[in-house]
């Protein structure tokens, strides 16, 4: 298990490229998912992405519906992603979306977990 400093568990490449699907023809990640990478829960990533709204135009990301829900769930070989609470359907990052969180995530601690992200976009549009 791959660890530093900060975290006791860091996400490699490999393992965040398996969290980035295809939809609407550009790779994107659940918020969820990206909460998870960044070591923190999602209602705490969504209020750090209020915190940076301007940094997030629509087009960086966006809420699902049910049925794109489905379709990304497919490419997870039908693993079901849980609604929260309130019962809204998740938000995706797509590419620029999850470039621009490198630079809300920028305190050291996120260094390697930015990398990694960077390098597993690439791996995903290299290879698939």
């Amino acid at each position: 298990m791959k660890k530093n400093k900060y975290f006791d568990f860091v996400y490699t490449k490999d393992m965040i490229k398996k969290l980035i699907f295809m939809h609407k023809g550009e790779f994107v990640m659940i918020d969820s998912f990206v909460a998870l990478v960044y070591h923190c829960e999602l209602e705490t990533f969504n209020k750090i992405i209020r915190d940076n709204i301007d940094r997030f135009p629509e087009d960086f990301y966006y809420r699902i519906n049910e049925e794109e829900l489905l379709e990304i769930s497919k490419q997870m070989h039908n693993c079901w992603i849980f609604l929260g609470e309130d019962k809204e359907y998740p938000y995706v990052f797509n590419e620029k979306g999850l470039m621009m969180l490198v630079t809300v995530f920028n305190d050291n601690k996120y260094v390697e977990t930015n990398l990694n992200l960077l390098y597993a976009i690439e791996k995903k549009r290299n290879f698939e």
